[in-house]
């Protein structure tokens, strides 16, 4: 059973590289997943500064404009963040390469890879108002 498996995966090698390097020639979806890989490098260096200046005590984690912050943790639990951005870009890619059609290939990617990246801009945000919140400007 499991030298099946393998077999299948070697056997398709090749079509992933064909597909990959086709999916990479296209200019926008290099600069999307470098971009995308940017914005979520950010999110872990800010979530992981926050988190050593925080030290072992407890951080805001949810701040809301009309009652303030609603919510204390441990400081790891800032690493959501970043995870969650990974994820939404890992999944919006693995969506992207079962798209066999190349006529909707192009908005698809767009779309994909386009609410990736505003994702992870809004969870820089987010990082980035959590530490204020947490220890000023």
């Amino acid at each position: 059973m499991f030298s099946k498996i393998l077999d299948f995966f070697y056997f398709k090698k090749d079509d992933v590289i064909n597909f990959l390097g086709e999916l990479f020639s296209a200019t926008y979806v290099r600069f999307f997943i470098v971009a995308i890989i940017a914005l979520n490098i950010v999110i872990w260096m800010i979530a992981h500064k926050t988190i050593i200046l925080a030290g072992t005590d407890n951080i805001a984690l949810h701040y809301n404009v009309e009652k303030g912050i609603d919510l204390y943790g441990e400081p790891k639990k800032l690493y959501i963040l970043p995870v969650f951005g990974l994820f939404v870009f890992i999944l919006n890619f693995l969506i992207l390469s079962f798209i066999n059609n190349k006529k909707d290939r192009t908005f698809i990617a767009y779309a994909l890879l386009g609410s990736a990246f505003f994702a992870n801009i809004i969870l820089v945000m987010a990082i980035i108002s959590l530490y204020i919140v947490n220890f000023g400007q």
